[in-house]
C-alpha cells in the first residue's frame, strides 16, 4: 500500500487512460451471444408483411434508460428500415413519452420518416 501512495496519482491517470483507449483501438475477441429471444424477435419483424402497422409502446422511465433504450433503438430502426408505419405511444410511465421523444425522433429523422402530416397532434403533445 505504501508503494502506491509514493506513484503520483497523474501517472495512475495516464496509465488507466492508456488501458481504456488501447481498448477502444485494440478489439479484445470477446464472443458475443445473440439469445433466443433476439432472434425471434428480428425474424418476427423481418416476416411482417410490406404493409404493416408495427405498434410499438415503450413503457421505461429514465431508470430503465439506459438498457431499455438501446433495444428500443435497436427495434426501432429494424422497422424503419423495412418501412413499416409505426404507431408508437407511451402510457405506463408519466416522464416516459421525455424519454422516449428523442429517440424517436432522432431515428426516424434519419429515415424520413418525421414529422409526417398525420402526427401533428402527437408532436404538439411531446413538446
Amino acid at each position: 500500500m505504501v508503494r502506491l501512495k509514493a506513484i503520483d496519482r497523474r501517472v495512475l491517470y495516464l496509465v488507466a487512460a492508456a488501458l481504456v483507449l488501447l481498448t477502444r483501438f485494440v478489439p479484445l475477441g470477446l464472443p458475443l451471444a445473440v439469445s433466443p429471444l433476439v432472434r425471434y424477435t428480428f425474424a418476427t419483424v423481418e416476416n411482417l408483411p410490406d404493409d404493416a402497422v408495427v405498434v410499438l409502446a415503450p413503457m421505461y422511465n429514465e431508470a430503465g434508460n439506459g438498457g431499455m433504450t438501446a433495444f428500443f433503438t435497436a427495434l426501432l430502426v429494424h422497422c424503419a428500415e423495412r418501412g413499416y408505419r409505426l404507431l408508437i405511444g407511451s402510457t405506463d410511465w408519466t416522464d416516459g413519452p421525455e424519454v422516449v421523444h428523442p429517440v424517436v425522433t432522432s431515428v426516424l429523422a434519419r429515415y424520413g420518416s418525421w414529422p409526417s402530416t398525420n402526427t401533428s397532434s402527437v408532436t404538439e403533445a411531446w413538446t
